[in-house]
């Protein structure tokens, strides 16, 4: 088959196209916030990716090709782009979820000690909308947590940027729907 310009403009007139800038992102952090401000100040959001940890050299019949052969799923990591408000209320949040993770305020009386993964785990959701507002697919992020939280930059110079903070977030699964 050849290739056609028609058939791919016709698919494209059809199907449509996904703007990047149609999402929303909820999730409720642990350890304080109802997650709302999270929710309206995700800047950025990276859709979940996929890699597979494999067996390298596997030879099946002990002599001929190798192969490498996939044996666990393993989702990546999103990487999230706050706002932070005027109050700092988003990093406030952010940090509180953080100590939940691991005690390094000492608020328990057991510093820098690891918290249950129970006690730390949130679900997420990445909502993707058309064009026309519809929601078009959502993304459920299982079992979710911060992983890391960025240094925040700040500078007399930048005056008019806003502040951010970069937040990676690691989780067990997620389903497409």
């Amino acid at each position: 088959m050849a290739f056609s310009v028609e058939e791919i403009k016709g698919s494209i007139k059809s199907a449509g196209m996904m703007h990047a800038s149609h999402y929303e992102l909820q999730v409720t952090p642990k350890g304080g916030g109802d997650g709302s401000l999270l929710k309206i100040r995700a800047d950025s959001v990276s859709l979940p990716g996929v890699s597979f940890a494999s067996v390298d050299q596997y030879k099946p019949y002990g002599t001929a090709r190798t192969y490498q052969i996939a044996h666990t799923f393993t989702p990546q990591e999103i990487a999230v782009s706050h706002l932070i408000d005027q109050k700092a209320d988003v990093l406030k949040a952010l940090m509180d979820w953080a100590n939940v993770v691991v005690d390094f305020q000492g608020k328990t009386g057991s510093p820098f000690t690891a918290g249950y993964f129970d006690d730390y785990k949130s679900d997420g959701i990445i909502f993707l909308y058309g064009n026309d507002g519809v929601l078009a697919k959502q993304l459920t992020l299982i079992d979710m947590y911060p992983a890391s939280i960025d240094q925040v930059q700040m500078a007399w110079g930048s005056s008019d940027e806003i502040a951010r903070v970069n937040v990676s977030y690691k989780f067990v699964d997620f389903v497409i729907s």
